[in-house]
């Protein structure tokens, strides 16, 4: 009676190198040439082994690019593998099953077990795998692969296996059964992972199965010696190579999950396609000379200057030396152009700055020469890269002068020293004063204030404002008003000037009584105002 179907998952750790293949006669690049200019035309370049990848600096598809890449020494990589497979039956050629034996029960799989290289596997190199008891080994253990060998490729778990014989197996937890060992010497190692008479769960202890799987070093290949497979019509058997998507899958024809093919002292190889991994290096030439020289001169003086980088030189004054020692009397740009070793053409320029002794300018702060008493003045210089006073003062610092006086600036740059002077005068306050036309007002009517004195101009505040200096104003109110006289060097004085404003009266007059008889008197009175005077 069959036995029900179930999965065992051991978690295992899968380590994954890079694996070095030997590159063959084909596994080529041509058309990259081993020096470049940056300016030089881009390279197409064409792989021995078509259907692979270029990567490196300046890559664009195929095409090599060195101002791209840029100055320097690249490596540039191509790269193919391909994930298919070719079967092919060779002669039967088993390898002792000496070895390291591994204890597997029922529907069970080992831990990870060393290869012994790295092995590359469907495009994916790996350098561990696991022996499922169910007629397969794995790369990163997925399940034992209970009860019938599946049909491949299959998404399913398991996937990433070899399948000598995958159908319900049973090792009886004897160790004998599993064996493994790495044979031979690097590069050509082989792995031989044998099943040593692994019996079929049913019918029980009968129809044993003897096998081997062999990975090889470098070349990839797989192969499977069968010195024993009988059939076993109870379950489906399979015999083949899968990835680890379960997408792609590569069977021995008639061994694809069917029940009725046996083997005997026979081999079947899986012989992976294309692949090469190769690189080339190329150096690129800068386009650029460095030119190093003093390039600020005084007028009469020389400057030399040096170009860099390359083999052989041309300045614009005709020199072929790397150095030329120049004298210009204006500024002047200087180019230079070479070729290095390879052949790769570069330019640069300097310009050389000619310094005059300078012209030095004494300047003030409040754009004259003049000064008001009290008040604060500014001198600088210009012209020159440094500056120092006469009068004990600070370029461009505020000081306030307190008589007319003279100060001479001295101003230098690396070509000599100049100096220029300017007087600052000290002048007197203007006199200032005001004059109202009336010291006193009724309301509503104008009046008029006056500035006099030495200043060429009055303006005037207090009270409601709005005040013209000599243009009358309806005052409403009694207030003192303020004149500020400004002269031509805005040096200010001020005067005082106020106005009173009286509030003109309101007169209401009564009679007592208001009707007499001819011969009587009546007393006239009359009240809003200080004195009064009756008509007639």
């Amino acid at each position: 009676m069959k036995k029900s179907l179930f999965l065992k998952t051991l978690t295992v750790t899968t380590f994954m190198l890079l694996g070095i293949n030997t590159i063959s006669a084909q596994c080529t690049i041509s058309g990259l040439n081993s020096n470049y200019c940056t300016t030089s035309a881009s390279s197409t370049l064409t792989p021995g082994l078509t259907g692979g990848t270029f990567s490196g600096p300046g890559i664009v598809g195929s095409v090599f690019s060195p101002s791209l890449a840029g100055p320097g020494t690249h490596t540039i990589n191509y790269s193919i593998c391909s994930t298919s497979y070719a079967i092919s039956s060779e002669s039967f050629a088993p390898t002792s099953t000496v070895g390291t034996c591994v204890t597997l029960s029922d529907d069970s799989e080992s831990s990870a077990l060393p290869i012994g290289f790295t092995f590359q596997y469907f495009c994916t190199n790996y350098t561990t795998f696991n022996i499922s008891s169910n007629g397969f080994i794995e790369f990163g253990a997925t399940g034992s692969g209970c009860c019938a060998g599946q049909s491949l490729p299959n998404t399913t778990a398991p996937n990433n296996l070899i399948a000598y014989s995958w159908t319900d197996m049973n090792p009886q937890s004897v160790c004998s059964v599993f064996t493994y060992s790495t044979f031979g010497s690097s590069p050509t190692r082989t792995l031989v992972v044998s099943a040593n008479g692994l019996y079929h769960y049913s019918p029980s202890s009968t129809l044993p199965v003897t096998a081997q799987i062999k990975l090889m070093e470098t070349t990839n290949i797989i192969e499977i010696h069968t010195t024993t497979k009988p059939i076993n019509s109870s379950y489906a058997t399979t015999m083949g190579i899968e990835n680890s998507g379960g997408t792609i899958g590569y069977a021995v024809t008639g061994r694809n999950a069917t029940s009725t093919w046996s083997a005997t002292n026979e081999c079947y190889r899986w012989s992976p396609g294309a692949t090469c991994s190769i690189s080339q290096t190329t150096n690129v030439s800068p386009s650029t000379i460095s030119v190093v020289g003093n390039n600020s001169i005084c007028l009469g003086s020389t400057s030399s200057l040096t170009a860099t980088g390359n083999t052989t030189y041309t300045w614009s004054t005709s020199s072929n030396s790397n150095s030329i020692t120049v004298s210009p009397t204006t500024n002047t740009t200087y180019s230079v152009s070479g070729t290095n070793s390879f052949g790769c053409v570069a330019s640069s320029a300097i310009t050389i700055t000619v310094d005059l002794t300078p012209t030095v300018t004494a300047n003030s702060s409040n754009g004259t020469s003049g000064a008001c008493p009290g008040r604060t003045v500014s001198l600088s210089g210009s012209g020159a890269t440094s500056y120092t006073w006469t009068g004990g003062i600070t370029n461009g610092a505020a000081f306030t002068p307190t008589s007319t006086n003279s100060y001479t600036v001295s101003g230098g740059n690396s070509c000599g020293i100049s100096s220029s002077a300017i007087t600052v005068s000290v002048h007197p306050l203007p006199t200032v004063g005001g004059v109202a036309s009336s010291a006193s007002v009724c309301s509503g009517v104008s009046a008029t204030l006056s500035g006099v004195g030495t200043a060429t101009n009055y303006v005037w505040s207090g009270g409601a404002g709005g005040i013209t200096n000599g243009v009358g104003f309806f005052p409403s109110t009694s207030a003192t008003y303020t004149v500020i006289g400004t002269s031509a060097l805005s040096c200010t004085a001020t005067a005082n000037v106020p106005i009173a404003v009286v509030t003109t009266p309101s007169v209401s007059p009564t009679s007592n009584p208001p009707t007499i008889c001819l011969g009587k008197s009546s007393t006239l009175t009359a009240t809003g105002a200080t004195n009064y005077t009756w008509l007639p």
